[in-house]
C-alpha cells in the first residue's frame, strides 16, 4: 500500500517550486495555470495495459501501466522540448503528475508499490550527445518524490531499423534487444517500475520487461504520456 505520507510529500515538492506557469511564464499558483491546464488531456488512475495487450495482439507480461497525459496536443510540443532541447526543468510538471496518479492507482486498487525504479536506457552515443536520459531525469524526481530508489540496471545492446515511422502500427517497430546487469548482486527486489517518457505501442516496456532476467518479478510500466490508438476516442 502507498504510503500514508506521499501525498503530503508531493505537494510539498510541488510547494518549493517557482510560481510561473511553465507553459506560458504567465504567474500561476502552480507549475501549470489553469488556462494552460485545460489544455492538457489528462488520464485517470486506470490501468492502461489492456491497450498495450490489444496492439501486441498477446496478453502483457506488466501488471499495470500508468501515464498521467494522452499525447495529444500540446503534449508532444512539451515532451519535445523536456527531450530534445535540454528543458530538463519541465520535469517540475511532470513528476507531481506521474506520483499523484501512481499514489491514487496503488492506493485504490491496494498494490504494493515497486521497489525500484529502472529507467528505460538510450544508447550511449545519444545520451553522450544529448547529456542527459529523459527516462533517468523522470525517475530521479518520482524516486525523490515517492521515495523509491532508483537503479540503472538495463542497458541497450542493439538498435536496427529506426526509419519505420509510417504508420501507428510501425512507429515503435524497432528492434529493441536490452539486456539487465548487476542485477543479482545489488537487490533482491521483487517488484520493479520501467520508467519512460512516452508509450507509443508499447514495445519498449515490453522488451525490457521480457529482459528481467526472471520472470516471476512483478514489473510495472510508468510514463508521462500514452499515445491513443487511432480507433481510441479520448472520451472513452
Amino acid at each position: 500500500m502507498p504510503h500514508k505520507g506521499l501525498t503530503g510529500r508531493i505537494q510539498k515538492w510541488i510547494s518549493t517550486r517557482p510560481v510561473n506557469c511553465i507553459f506560458c511564464d504567465e504567474w500561476s499558483p502552480s507549475e501549470v495555470c489553469i488556462v494552460c491546464e485545460g489544455d492538457l488531456a489528462r488520464i485517470g488512475p486506470v490501468n492502461l495495459r489492456a491497450h498495450i495487450s490489444r496492439l501486441a495482439k498477446r496478453p502483457s507480461a506488466l501488471r499495470a501501466v500508468l501515464a498521467p497525459f494522452w499525447y495529444t496536443q500540446p503534449m508532444p510540443r512539451f515532451m519535445s522540448y523536456f527531450k530534445f532541447r535540454g528543458y530538463r526543468h519541465y520535469v517540475r510538471v511532470l513528476a507531481p503528475a506521474m506520483s499523484a496518479q501512481i499514489v491514487h492507482f496503488y492506493g485504490k486498487e491496494q498494490l504494493l508499490l515497486p521497489e525500484v525504479l529502472v529507467p528505460v536506457p538510450m544508447l550511449t552515443r545519444k545520451e553522450v550527445k544529448r547529456g542527459y536520459n529523459q527516462a533517468a531525469v523522470l525517475s530521479e524526481s518520482l524516486g525523490n518524490i515517492l521515495g523509491i530508489p532508483v537503479e540503472n540496471w538495463v542497458r541497450r545492446i542493439a538498435q536496427r531499423n529506426e526509419s519505420h515511422k509510417s504508420t501507428f502500427a510501425t512507429r515503435e517497430l524497432i528492434n529493441h534487444e536490452f539486456e539487465f546487469f548487476n542485477y543479482f548482486a545489488s537487490s533482491s527486489a521483487k517488484r520493479i517500475a520501467i520508467i519512460d517518457d512516452v508509450v507509443t505501442t508499447g514495445a519498449t516496456l515490453l522488451a525490457v520487461r521480457n529482459a528481467v532476467p526472471e520472470q516471476h518479478i512483478i514489473v510495472d510500466g510508468w510514463a508521462a504520456a500514452f499515445t491513443p490508438p487511432p480507433s481510441f476516442r479520448l472520451e472513452d
